[in-house]
């Protein structure tokens, strides 16, 4: 998450930016060094005017353990109605760092994808990360989350043997974040 360079454009700055009271440089990556000395120029012009002001109107981010379950939809939906607070449970030790800031896990959804391909179903899980991006506690809240659901399948009475075996695809924190909103303004 730290990576800074590595790319085959040229890098500029633009100087003077005012962003809620404090004076900002934004480096910019564009082929067209014209636009990075446009924003240069308008950053000053506002700079003397009360500068930008940005809020972060919610930070919510998402991330979901994609899964192939062989079964009977039904069962599945009891099953996850029954585990949903053993999600909650076993990422505890993760989710409290979080938690001290004011974020953590929101909840935690079953989510039936089998329009799109047959047998696959997400948990579809909210975050609030409030300052920080939160990869690494997301996909760590995610790789717990898909532990918790092989274990506890293994363990449901009314699955059959088929039912039992899900299969994780995947745990993957998501870059479309509908809910996380910052406002910029400028007068």
């Amino acid at each position: 998450e730290n990576t800074i360079s590595n790319f085959y454009l040229p890098m500029g700055i633009a100087p003077n930016f005012l962003i809620n009271g404090k004076h900002k440089t934004v480096p910019m990556v564009i082929e067209e060094s014209s636009v990075v000395a446009a924003a240069a120029k308008s950053a000053k012009y506002w700079s003397t005017r009360g500068g930008f002001k940005a809020t972060v109107l919610n930070s919510e981010k998402i991330g979901q353990v994609h899964f192939i379950y062989k079964g009977d939809v039904q069962k599945l939906k009891q099953f996850f109605i029954q585990t949903k607070p053993k999600f909650f449970q076993e990422t505890e030790s993760i989710n409290k760092n979080m938690q001290k800031r004011g974020g953590g896990i929101l909840d935690i959804e079953l989510r039936n994808k089998t329009n799109e391909l047959e047998n696959y179903f997400q948990l579809h899980a909210t975050f609030e990360t409030k300052d920080s991006m939160g990869a690494n506690f997301i996909n760590s809240c995610l790789e717990q989350f898909a532990q918790t659901l092989k274990t506890e399948a293994q363990q449901f009475e009314i699955f059959s043997e088929e039912e039992k075996n899900i299969q994780v695809v995947m745990s993957i924190l998501s870059n479309y974040v509908p809910n996380c909103i910052v406002r910029a303004e400028v007068s």
